[in-house]
């Protein structure tokens, strides 16, 4: 007869909480998710100490918010997307551990959907709306006329 492995609580130092909460942060966890999820995770920090994690977590990402390069984060951004563009519409995918082609459905709505996330990256749909509207009277002669 094996005796079944109960779970131990997960005690965390506050340093520890600092880096989890950052993580669950970045994941689009909120305050009081992560407060729940630290009492069933058995942190055992009390909510002083939890105020006080979430306060250097939070002051981490503002941190970080501060070093980064708004053209490279719009750079990768715009990457990622085009990839993903591009497997929705080619249909034709590599396999993650050879290399391979594989064929796979085209998927225009999700062609559409990263198309639309592309155009708002880019505002495209702002600058598209400021392009004055095309004349339809034929241009006039921009030559110089020579005055004796």
């Amino acid at each position: 007869m094996t005796k079944a492995k109960t779970s131990k609580a997960k005690k965390l130092t506050p340093e520890q909480a600092t880096l989890e909460v950052y993580r669950l942060f970045c994941r689009g966890m909120n305050r009081d998710y992560i407060l729940e999820y630290a009492k069933a995770q058995k942190w055992g920090l009390s909510p002083h100490v939890m105020t006080t994690v979430i306060d250097n977590a939070t002051t981490r990402l503002i941190e970080t918010a501060g070093v980064l390069n708004l053209d490279t984060e719009v750079g990768k951004a715009l990457e990622r997307l085009e990839s993903l563009f591009q497997s929705a519409v080619a249909g034709v995918i590599n396999c993650p551990t050879c290399s391979a082609p594989i064929e796979q459905p085209k998927d225009p709505k999700t062609a559409l959907a990263v198309q639309k996330e592309i155009n708002s990256l880019l505002r495209l749909g702002d600058r598209a709306r400021r392009v004055p509207a095309l004349t339809t009277q034929p241009a006039t002669s921009s030559r110089l006329k020579i005055v004796a």
